[in-house]
């Protein structure tokens, strides 16, 4: 996997966070079914960019459903209410579990799938309209900076798998924890 600058690689928190844990990833769709349901109606994302918009979204400050909606130009389907209203709550506890394949697929596919998320989240934080005129931290300017080198990065695996396995998981929980960092910092409540 190609090494990303060693500030991507920070973990907060002690421990670790487990999304199966956590309540938000057992109320949830499935991210497969969400796949198919977007596949199906052509509507050009995936699920990790759909719940990357969406989380971007609700950092930005927007809360309803129906502005996300025309503001992304996406169609009204059933799915969308759940995984925004889940996305939503789950940001508010602090508990937001990034919506990506299970730890049983192939490394490459959740690579891909973060790379997607990423640029989804900042996406949607345009999307909501976030307010330039706030003078971001140098800590959350840079999450947004590293947040947009890995939504544009493309990776390359070592032999050592579980060394690619260890940095994907600190990648995964370095965009989980900067969502709800950038939210707070943002004064989003």
């Amino acid at each position: 996997m190609r090494r990303l600058p060693r500030s991507l690689c920070v973990v907060a928190g002690a421990g670790g966070y487990n999304a199966r844990d956590d309540h938000f990833a057992s109320a949830m769709h499935n991210f497969y079914e969400i796949e198919q349901q977007l596949h199906a109606l052509g509507a050009g994302l995936g699920a990790a960019e759909l719940q990357g918009s969406i989380v971007g979204y609700l950092c930005a400050g927007k809360t309803q459903l129906n502005g996300f909606i025309l503001d992304a130009s996406l169609p009204d389907t059933p799915l969308l209410a759940p995984l925004f209203d889940g996305s939503r709550s789950a940001l508010e506890e602090g508990s937001i579990a990034l919506l990506l394949p299970d730890d049983d697929s192939a490394i490459a596919d959740r690579a891909a799938a973060l790379r997607h998320w990423c640029s989804g989240f900042l996406g949607g934080l345009g999307l909501g309209g976030m307010n330039k005129s706030i003078k971001l931290s140098s800590d959350a300017e840079e999450l947004l900076s590293d947040l947009r080198e890995i939504g544009r990065s493309e990776v390359s695996f070592d032999e050592d798998e579980e060394s690619d396995e260890n940095a994907l998981m600190e990648l995964i929980e370095y965009a989980r924890m900067g969502a709800i960092l950038l939210r707070d910092e943002l004064g989003v409540r």
